[in-house]
This record gives structure tokens, C-alpha cells and sequence, in this order.
């Protein structure tokens, strides 16, 4: 089990970039709103609001991850719940935000949640990160994979997010935010490891692609400690009226 020490460790690295979170507050995310989360994980992408007096209310399925938000961030509120099904009477939050996990869920379904939950005038903040096509991880993990005889899966919403754009919000905006970081090695496997994705594909063990990829991660460092990683963010903006 890590130490609380090490999670925290891991929530400082940035998950996402301060541009995103600048939106959100030029969308009218405040400290004195309270904010639920669905898909909360870890609490990591929440943490830099978290640190910064927002309270946040985090929900999700999986009991692992939970207990790590609880053991690093107990400045939050972290609880096993359904985004299709929330324990949550209506109108009582002013924010709902989702970071790489609104995908797992019945869309629809957990977009009439939103709704419900929401306060008149509240906001609702839907992203996710995708590295570019061309990014250095993103071509050498799908060339592992294709060197394991595996088909590298799809990305999230290649069809588009029609669920967001039929929900009855006073705004629909989309931002796409370029983002690049240097990251470790390490930290590349690690996203790739808590990606559901690649787990299925290999029931649940991905160490002969994560020990493929860092063969090949290793062979393009030219001696440096950092690859930069290229992202493209996406980030959905609604209000509720």
C-alpha cells in the first residue's frame, strides 16, 4: 500500500494544465460553490481546487481509489455512489465537474443527474485529455501493442458527445486546450496502467505492454530524464437555467 506521503506526492504532479482550470473560473467556478464531482478517482484532478478552499463532494465506484482520495485529501468528501443514480436531493449543488470519466458512464442517464442536482444557474464542467496523434507516448504505446498482436482501442467520444449538446443548458461551449508536459517514464506507465481501456484488453494485466512500452520509451530518451508529453484537452462548459 503507498504511503499518504507518496499519493500526495502524486496528486502535486499536474494532471491537468492551469489553463483549463483558468476557464473554469472565467466560467464562474468559486470557492464559496459546492462542487460535486463524478468519477472522482483518486481526487486528483479536484486536488488543485481542493488546496485552493473549494469544497468538493466526490463520488465513484471504485473503493480503491476512494480510500486513497480519503487517506491523501480529507479536506474532501469522498463517497461510493452511481453518477446514473446520485444520493443527492435536487437543486443542491451549485457546480458538477467530471475529469476522463464521464465515458464510463450511461451518459444520458448521468447527464439527467446533472440537471436534477443542479441549482438554477449552476455550471457543469465535462473534460478529458488525449494525447496528440503525433505525440511520442501515443505512437510508441500503439506500436507495443500492434508488436503484441493487440489493435490499439479508440479514444473516448470519437463519435462526438451528442449527450451534452441535447441536455437543456443556457450555454453549450466547447474549449480545446493544447497542453504540453514533461513527464517521466514512469508517470507515462502509470497513465497508461489506470487506463480501463488496456486493462480489458488484457484482462487486467498489462505488464507485458507496459514492459514493451518502456523498452521502447527508454531507446528515444537520448539520455534525458523527460519526454514531453503533447495533449489536447477538451473541455465542455454548460449552465443550467
Amino acid at each position: 500500500m503507498q504511503s499518504t506521503s507518496d499519493l500526495t506526492r502524486a496528486l502535486e504532479r499536474p494532471s491537468y494544465s492551469n489553463e483549463l482550470y483558468d476557464h473554469l473560473a472565467a466560467f464562474g467556478l468559486r470557492p464559496s460553490h459546492e462542487i460535486l464531482e463524478l468519477g472522482c478517482g483518486d481526487g486528483r484532478a479536484t486536488y488543485p481546487l481542493i488546496c485552493n478552499g473549494f469544497r468538493v463532494r466526490g463520488i465513484d465506484t471504485d473503493d480503491e481509489a476512494l480510500e486513497r482520495a480519503r487517506r491523501a485529501i480529507p479536506e474532501g468528501r469522498w463517497e461510493h455512489a452511481r453518477a446514473e443514480q446520485l444520493p443527492l436531493p435536487d437543486a443542491c449543488v451549485d457546480a458538477v465537474l467530471s475529469a476522463q470519466a464521464f465515458h464510463r458512464f450511461d451518459r444520458a442517464a448521468a447527464m439527467r443527474e446533472v440537471l436534477r442536482v443542479l441549482r438554477p444557474g449552476g455550471m457543469v464542467a465535462i473534460w478529458w485529455k488525449y494525447p496528440m496523434y503525433d505525440d511520442l507516448s501515443r505512437t510508441e504505446g500503439e506500436a507495443a501493442l500492434r508488436e503484441l498482436g493487440v489493435e490499439p482501442p479508440s479514444y473516448w467520444l470519437t463519435s462526438g458527445f451528442k449527450e451534452f449538446y441535447a441536455a437543456q443548458f443556457s450555454d453549450h461551449v466547447l474549449r480545446v486546450l493544447p497542453w504540453r508536459v514533461a513527464a517521466t517514464v514512469d508517470e507515462i506507465l502509470e497513465r497508461e496502467a489506470s487506463r480501463r481501456e488496456i486493462r480489458d484488453l488484457f484482462r487486467g494485466n498489462p505488464r507485458p505492454y507496459l514492459d514493451a512500452l518502456r523498452a521502447r520509451l527508454e531507446s528515444k530518451r537520448s539520455g534525458s530524464t523527460w519526454i514531453t508529453v503533447a495533449y489536447l484537452q477538451y473541455l465542455y462548459l454548460g449552465r443550467k437555467p
